[in-house]
């Protein structure tokens, strides 16, 4: 995993309703998977995982309820790598 140091802004749809979890601190974060993208061959469906911390994240989890929820983020971009289905690398 990597910190990009690219601010970044993404617009997609939810796949899931939010989950909560806790830092190790206590603070309260809000997590959830956007569908970025036209989901075709020029413009493949990129997935995004999004985390919002505390207030934010309170009232996240409050309006995050199902799938297919239009949402805007914006912040750090963070990548990390991971075994695909078919074997090949695949960054998120």
């Amino acid at each position: 995993m990597f910190q990009t140091g690219l601010s970044t802004k993404v617009r997609g749809h939810t796949t899931r309703e939010a989950i909560m979890k806790y830092a190790p601190d206590g603070r309260v974060i809000c997590e959830f998977t956007l569908g970025v993208g036209g989901g075709n061959d020029k413009y493949p469906v990129m997935w995004v995982t999004v985390p919002v911390w505390e207030d934010l994240a309170e009232q996240g989890l409050k309006v995050i309820d199902r799938k297919g929820i239009p949402v805007e983020a914006t912040g750090m971009l963070l990548v990390r790598q991971y075994q695909g289905k078919r074997g090949a690398a695949v960054a998120i």
